[in-house]
Parts: C-alpha cells; sequence; structure tokens
C-alpha cells in the first residue's frame, strides 16, 4: 500500500534506474501537473560508515555485523535530484529534499501512475490527498482514470469535495467508514442509499455535509475545562 507515513522515494527511483518504471512518463506525468522538471538524476549516496563514526554518534562500541547492517541500508539509498527548466531556456538544480512535500508525494504517485498505466495491477493508497493541492488530486484521478484500461486504484481519503465529482466518479466507486460505539467500523457504499437519500439531481456534498450519509466523526462542545 502507498501510505503518507513511507519514505517511497527509493522505491520508485530504483525502478525508474532499472527500467521498470519509465522516467520520461514520470516526466511528462510532473509536468502535466504544472510540475516544471526537465530532468531526473538519479545517484547512490556514497556514505559509509566507520566504527569510529558511530563511537562519535553512539557513545559505545559496535560490532562489525551491525555496521555491515547500517552500510548496507545506505546502499539503498539514492540521492535524487531534479531540473527545472525556465523561461529562456535557463535550468536550475534541486534535491529532492529541497523540493516541496507536494512535488516528492507526486513524484511518487508519478512513478505508481506509469506502472499501473502499462500493466494490469491493483493499488492500494492510504490518503491519497496528502501534500496535494485539491485539483491536483483531481487531475491525479483524471489521468488515471483516461489512460489506465485494466488497473485499478483503491484510496482512502479525507477530500468530502470529490463527492461533487459526480462526473468522474461512479456511486458504486465511493464508499464510506463509519465508526460505531463498540469501537468497530462499517464500510458500505453511496449506492446502498436508495433515491429517498440520494437522487441524481441532488448534491452527495451536502448530504454528507449534513449527516445523511454518516461517516462524520461525533464532535462535541468545543469548550472544556482545563486540569491545572
Amino acid at each position: 500500500m502507498i501510505s503518507p507515513k513511507i519514505d517511497l522515494k527509493n522505491y520508485v527511483s530504483d525502478r525508474i534506474e532499472s527500467g521498470e518504471i519509465n522516467k520520461n512518463n514520470v516526466i511528462s506525468i510532473l509536468n502535466k501537473a504544472d510540475i516544471n522538471i526537465s530532468n531526473i538524476k538519479i545517484d547512490p549516496l556514497d556514505i559509509e560508515i566507520q566504527e569510529k563514526d558511530l563511537e562519535q554518534i553512539f557513545s559505545f562500541k559496535s560490532n562489525k555485523q551491525f555496521i555491515d547492517r547500517i552500510n548496507e541500508t545506505l546502499k539503498k539509498r539514492r540521492k535524487i535530484v531534479f531540473q527545472h527548466q525556465v523561461e529562456e531556456g535557463k535550468k536550475y538544480l534541486l534535491s529532492y529534499n529541497e523540493e516541496s512535500a507536494g512535488t516528492q508525494r507526486y513524484y511518487q504517485l508519478g512513478g505508481f501512475l506509469d506502472l499501473i498505466i502499462r500493466n494490469e495491477s491493483i493499488l492500494p493508497i492510504d490518503e491519497l490527498e496528502s501534500s496535494l493541492h485539491p485539483d491536483l488530486l483531481k487531475f491525479f484521478i483524471l489521468v488515471f482514470l483516461v489512460n489506465s484500461k485494466n488497473s485499478q486504484i483503491i484510496a482512502t481519503t479525507h477530500t468530502r469535495e470529490l463527492l461533487m465529482e459526480r462526473d468522474i466518479l461512479r456511486n458504486d466507486a465511493i464508499w464510506f467508514t463509519d465508526k460505531k460505539t463498540d469501537g468497530s467500523t462499517d464500510l458500505y457504499s453511496l449506492a446502498d442509499f436508495d433515491s429517498s437519500v440520494v437522487r441524481n439531481a441532488s448534491s452527495i456534498y451536502n448530504a454528507y455535509k449534513i449527516g445523511k450519509l454518516g461517516a462524520k466523526p461525533n464532535l462535541f462542545d468545543e469548550d472544556f475545562e482545563l486540569n491545572w
């Protein structure tokens, strides 16, 4: 599952290096999303930890096996640099860590988008909207729907505005999770509601906001007494 809590840059970068993900396709995906990148350079990090380095950091002696494990992990790390092309042909370089969280996220998503467009697969994504502008979130969904023939995305999101996108999301593609009083969760589809709740011309977004569809947190009075 793609999760915002997991750093996926090395996963995508490794597959760009191996050719499993097409770098030019990723660059095109980024540019179509108004992220002006003309090239991506990926290099291994030239770092190796020595015993004396660990002693300075942790103030204890470490064995060779421990050092080898750290260096093996470091070998898998990548230095990623994006080349931006601006007006009059000027170019400048920014490392992955210097880019905005949105650019980083879309680089990761762009890599997976290339994979699932060119290969039949199912891609679970946790919190799809993480670090993305709402327009960019909708654009990502549209790019997938227009270009993918045999793949599927199963995504969680807190972006309720997607409920207004009736032209791209069918009722049976929208599911809700509702936490019950015993802590368990009900999962149900928008298609489960009859016409008395959801009509073709009605606003799903407004119906959700006023609580007709459930799946909303039970919030109480904002005021509370502090314990000092």
